[in-house]
C-alpha cells in the first residue's frame, strides 16, 4: 500500500498489481478516476505506467488476465486509445464501442458507463482537456461545438497523419517520465502538440453522419412536433422521452447529435424565436412581461437575459422599434 501511495503523488507512476489481493489498494488511489474489477474467478493483473499532470495523461496499460473498469469520478476530459495487442469493449451512454489493434477510440470520460478487456490486453491511452481540445478547434477552424460530436468515435489507424499521431502518443509515453515537477512548462506544450496534430489527423464527420438513422430519427421527430403542438405549456424532458417512448438519455443523445443541442435549449430557443416573432409585429400592443409569459418564460430577467444573448438587443428595443414606425 505504502508504494502505491507513493506513486500517486507523482507525475509518473508505475502501478503493477499482481494478485486480486491488492485490488482494494489499488482502487483507493484517488488520481484514477475508474475503479478496476475482475472479469471472473480470482485470478487479476494489472500493470499501468505513465504519467499525470492535470488533465493531461499518457499510460499504457497491459493485463493478462483482463479487467472490468467503471468511473468512479467524473473529469472534463477525452480520452484517446491505441491497442497494440487485445480487445477492449467501451460502453458510452446506450451505445459499445469494441476497440482492436488497428483502430483508435476517442470519447469524451463524461458519458462512460464502463470498460471490458479480454485478457491479453496491451493499450496506450491519453487524456486531453476538454476546453483544451474546444478552444485548439475553435481557432483551427473558427466552430464553437462544445459537444464533441464532430468526431468520429471509432476509426481505423491506417492513413499515415492517424499513424503519426498513434507513434506520437507511443514515444511521448515513453519520454514524459524523465520530466520532473520543475519542467511544468512543457506540459501545456506537450498537450496542445497533441491537440493540434490529432485535430489535423482524426477523421471528421460529414453533415449527414449527424442525423441520426432509424428509431432515434422518427422518436426525434415525434418529440419537435409535440414541442411544437405544447410550446407554450410546461415542459420536461421525461414527458418527452415518454412520448418518443425512448429513454431520458437516448433522448439526450439524439438531440446532440443532430441538433447539437440538448431538448432544453431547443425548446427555450423557440420559444424566444416565437417571443421575437410576436414582438416584430407592427400591430402587437401586449406587454413584453405579457408576451414572455405566454411562451413559458416565468423570469423576466432571465428572458431578457437570454434573449439579449440571442438577437443582440433587449426585447423592449424590438417592441419600440416596431412601434415608433
Amino acid at each position: 500500500m505504502d508504494a502505491l501511495q507513493q506513486e500517486a503523488v507523482r507525475n509518473s507512476f508505475c502501478l503493477n498489481i499482481e494478485s486480486i489481493k491488492r485490488l482494494e489498494e489499488l482502487n483507493s488511489l484517488g488520481f484514477l478516476p475508474t475503479e478496476f474489477k475482475p472479469i471472473g474467478g480470482s485470478a487479476f493483473d494489472v500493470k499501468i505506467v505513465g504519467t499525470k499532470r492535470g488533465a493531461l495523461s499518457i499510460w499504457r496499460t497491459t493485463s493478462q488476465s483482463g479487467f472490468e473498469t467503471e468511473p468512479k469520478t467524473f473529469e472534463d476530459v477525452f480520452t484517446l486509445r491505441f491497442p497494440i495487442a487485445g480487445s477492449a469493449t467501451r460502453k458510452h451512454f446506450d451505445r459499445e464501442y469494441v476497440l482492436f489493434p488497428g483502430h483508435a477510440l476517442l470519447l469524451p470520460f463524461e458519458g462512460m458507463q464502463g470498460m471490458r478487456t479480454l485478457p491479453g490486453v496491451d493499450m496506450i491511452s491519453c487524456t486531453i482537456g476538454s476546453e483544451t481540445l474546444f478552444a485548439s478547434r475553435q481557432s483551427l477552424w473558427g466552430t464553437d461545438a462544445k459537444e464533441g460530436d464532430f468526431f468520429d468515435p471509432l476509426v481505423k489507424v491506417s492513413h499515415p497523419s492517424m499513424q503519426a499521431l498513434r507513434q506520437a502518443v507511443v514515444c511521448l509515453h515513453s519520454r514524459m517520465a524523465s520530466l520532473t515537477v520543475a519542467d511544468d512548462i512543457y506540459y501545456p506544450v506537450i498537450e496542445e502538440m497533441i491537440v493540434f496534430q490529432l485535430l489535423s489527423s482524426w477523421p471528421s464527420r460529414s453533415g449527414d453522419e449527424f442525423k441520426i438513422a432509424g428509431a432515434p430519427s422518427r422518436a426525434l421527430r415525434i418529440v419537435i412536433e409535440y414541442i411544437e403542438e405544447n410550446l407554450a405549456r410546461p415542459l420536461t424532458v421525461s414527458e418527452l422521452a415518454a412520448v418518443a417512448g425512448v429513454s431520458v438519455r437516448s433522448l439526450q443523445l439524439a438531440f446532440r447529435r443532430s441538433l447539437n443541442r440538448t431538448p432544453i435549449q431547443y425548446i427555450i430557443d423557440l420559444r424566444l424565436e416565437r417571443v421575437h416573432q410576436q414582438l416584430m409585429k407592427e400591430n402587437s400592443k401586449v406587454y413584453v412581461s405579457q408576451v414572455a409569459h405566454q411562451w413559458g418564460f416565468y423570469s423576466i430577467a432571465d428572458f431578457t437575459r437570454r434573449y439579449r444573448i440571442k438577437y443582440g438587443e433587449t426585447p423592449s428595443k424590438t417592441r419600440s422599434r416596431q412601434i415608433v414606425r
